[in-house]
């Protein structure tokens, strides 16, 4: 993971991505990887996500990566 983020910022083109603090899902890989996302932010601090709820959309989106 360092290592696509350290590629990402040497990029010379715009790099997008989003904050997620109140509406998860599993399948939120999907929906910003199909959207166009390049990273996505998990915030807890102010919202009600718990550290479940982080587990499972770092899973889904790490299956959602290999393929």
């Amino acid at each position: 993971m360092a290592n696509a983020l350290r590629s990402m910022t040497r990029r010379r083109e715009p790099v997008f991505g989003t904050s997620i603090a109140e509406f998860d899902t599993p399948g939120m890989g999907h929906i910003l990887a199909a959207a166009g996302c390049d990273f996505a932010f998990l915030d807890m601090e102010h919202s009600s996500i718990t550290i479940d709820r982080i587990k499972s959309s770092v899973h889904y989106s790490r299956r959602r990566a290999c393929r």
